[in-house]
């Protein structure tokens, strides 16, 4: 179990987060700089990885009993899948992602919810291009594509799924496996608007995309 925390210098840790680090021999757990980001975080926890296979997860996600870890790792185990996701409440952020270009400007498309096709055995589970940040992946795949990019705190994720589809890389997601999110306290959310287009930009400029359009399903 690897913990990476980005949290401010002099904040506590949670009592009982402590009490389970300093009773658990099986547990990485190491703060950060918050200057250095997530995504070069995660970079630091994938490579103390020792397993195959990898869970990832954000800090505001809540297990439930509908979060069947175990049928993730059995649809990548029997397949050739280098990720295999969960899904959240009303959450249409999984789908398909396309790059063209239109009177000289590189144009990148993510249509939220749709799928190429479901898996002939897990018909629940379905190919698709990107998914939400709950997910269990081949280690050796993020290593072979360099993982996240170090340089984006916010942004990342798009970053990584953009990474897997120009390695050819296969993406499945099963929405019946669920997990809840918690959701994000106005000021927060507030505080995150400026640096998340700050970092999209940087996204934007790294992978030479000069639109980013996401596409709802419309039912």
């Amino acid at each position: 179990f690897i913990i990476i925390s980005d949290d401010r210098d002099g904040q506590k840790i949670d009592p009982e987060l402590q009490k389970y680090i300093d009773t658990n021999e099986k547990i990485f757990f190491e703060i950060i700089d918050p200057a250095i980001g997530l995504a070069h975080g995660r970079i630091i926890g994938l490579k103390k990885v020792k397993t195959p296979y990898v869970l990832l997860m954000e800090d505001d996600f809540k297990f439930t009993s509908k979060t069947k870890i175990e049928k993730l790792l059995d649809v990548i185990m029997s397949t050739s899948a280098s990720l295999v996701a969960g899904n959240t409440a009303k959450c249409d952020f999984f789908g398909l992602i396309r790059f063209y270009k239109k009177n000289r400007i590189n144009i990148l498309e993510h249509f939220e919810k749709l799928v190429y096709r479901n898996l002939k055995n897990h018909k629940s589970c379905f190919l698709v291009d990107v998914t939400k940040n709950f997910f269990v992946a081949r280690v050796s795949d993020l290593l072979e594509i360099g993982g996240w990019n170090k340089y984006l705190k916010s942004g990342g994720l798009e970053d990584l799924f953009i990474r897997l589809k120009l390695n050819e890389k296969t993406v499945i997601v099963c929405p019946e496996i669920y997990i809840q999110q918690i959701p994000e306290k106005i000021h927060t959310r507030l505080q995150r608007k400026y640096p998340v287009l700050r970092y999209k930009q940087i996204l934007k400029k790294f992978w030479n995309i000069d639109k980013m359009r996401f596409i709802k399903k419309i039912i």
